[in-house]
Formats: structure tokens, sequence, C-alpha cells
């Protein structure tokens, strides 16, 4: 049964074509020596921040949290909020951001997790410091800051 369930795994990440995360970018959320952290916007409507050491990817198109740890600051993060996820590699000064919806907490194989849906992905340094990597940028689509607040 188990290798059923793995085979099915496999053939739905056959027909997601699209990959919104590469490789890079999973590996670095991936890391568990890497800081991580989330953000969103509070119910007073400021932001909110935690760190989230314990997210790691479990798709090209999706990230998942585990409350194990400061899981009374990630209980916040409303059913639906729009958050931003940042990784950060200190001795290789790499960083991705991702930004995506928190589709609340699930279990998933008798662990409970947070699932997050990601819809962008920017990369914060250099050669392509500010610019969209997913989906590709649009002329005259506001995207980042601005772009968050005219999401249908």
């Amino acid at each position: 049964m188990l290798k059923r369930g793995l085979n099915f795994g496999r053939l739905r990440q056959v027909l997601s074509s699209e990959k919104r995360m590469s490789l890079f970018t999973r590996g670095l959320f991936g890391a568990l020596t890497n800081a991580k952290y989330i953000c969103w916007v509070g119910s007073d409507g400021y932001p909110e921040i935690a760190t989230s050491i314990q997210m790691q990817p479990s798709d090209p198109n999706r990230l998942i949290l585990s409350p194990t740890m400061f899981q009374t600051d990630l209980n916040h993060i409303p059913e639906g909020a729009w958050v931003a996820c940042l990784a950060v590699n200190p001795k290789e000064f790499t960083i991705m951001q991702t930004k995506g919806i928190f589709k609340g907490w699930q279990k998933v194989r008798g662990v409970k997790v947070g699932i997050i849906d990601v819809e962008e992905v920017y990369s914060s340094i250099a050669p392509k410091a500010g610019d969209r990597i997913y989906p590709p940028p649009v002329p005259g689509h506001l995207f980042g800051i601005e772009g968050m607040y005219v999401r249908q």
C-alpha cells in the first residue's frame, strides 16, 4: 500500500507541470541550518512576524510548517491569510522570499502541519535583486507590497 501511495505522489507531481519554486529555492527553504521567517497581517492591521526554522518545502508549490517550535506565535496566523516567507543562508548570503496563502492547520499522515500554497517567488539579492522569479513579471502589473493590496 505504501508503494502505491508513493507512486500516486509521483504521478501527482508529474501531472502538475507548474513548478513555482526552483530546486535552489526548495534547497534554501529545506536546509535546517538556514534562518526562516513568516510574516502576515494581524487582526489589528499591523504586520506580525515569527521565526519558522522548521518550515520545509513539501513539493515545488507548497511549504509546510510544523507547530513544534514557536507554536504560540504560529497559531496566530489566520486561515486564508496572505503570508510572506523568507529563507536566509548567512554563510553564502543567499536570500529568497515566497508569498502565498496559508491554508490552515491540517493533519497529514497523523502529524499536524500548516500548509502554505506558494503564489510568488522573489529574489532579494543580486543579480536579480527585487525581481519576481515566479510568475514572470508582467509590464504594468503591481507586485510586491503594492500588489498585496490589489489582489482579488
